[in-house]
């Protein structure tokens, strides 16, 4: 296979799947939000950040009345995870689940947080999924990206912010890329 195909193909599928902003049907499809916080020391640095942007992009333009959303903080290096808000997304919500990000307990998690298990977790979430890692330093996200998740992390796209980055995770989409492919490859 020419790997600027496999590339290309790839990025078309993250396009596909990674964005839910305008997407047509999006108001009537519930989807499963999981968002995957670094919870160490660092993140302390940077809750102020990641407020401001959550508040500004993730409450106002992705999700809807009706989604499914988890929060976690990885608290260690052994994946321990903490749920800081779990439930069906309502509007009048949003103080409760700012109010949860602001109170965060910074943990001293080790060389890096394994993102792992809670990346497990949020893969058997099912149905259309969007999920998130905020990682707090430019070491976790180098740590994330090498350590024992990277599998995981196959079909993702890294955006950094000052002190933080987001990685976009797109879970369970294996088969559909391959399926793409083939098809494609069938046909010409």
């Amino acid at each position: 296979m020419d790997s600027k195909f496999i590339r290309k193909t790839v990025l078309a599928v993250l396009l596909i799947f990674g964005s839910l902003h305008g997407v047509a049907g999006r108001e009537n499809t519930p989807i499963s939000v999981n968002i995957i916080i670094d919870g160490s020391r660092a993140f302390g640095t940077v809750a102020n950040g990641v407020s401001a942007w959550f508040s500004g992009f993730l409450l106002n333009s992705v999700l809807k009345d009706g989604d499914r959303l988890s929060i976690q903080s990885v608290q260690n290096s052994e994946g321990d995870v903490k749920t800081l808000y779990s439930g069906i997304y309502r509007s009048h919500d949003k103080n409760i689940i700012l109010q949860a990000l602001e109170n965060l307990p910074a943990q001293d998690a080790g060389e890096f947080p394994d993102f792992t298990p809670a990346l497990r977790q949020a893969a058997r979430t099912g149905g259309i999924s969007y999920t998130l890692l905020i990682c707090a330093s430019p070491s976790s996200l180098s740590q994330t990206l090498e350590g024992p998740g990277a599998a995981m992390l196959r079909y993702s796209r890294v955006e950094e912010f000052k002190g933080w980055s987001i990685i976009t995770v797109s879970l369970n989409i294996n088969d559909r890329v391959s399926r793409v492919a083939a098809a494609w490859f069938a046909g010409n």
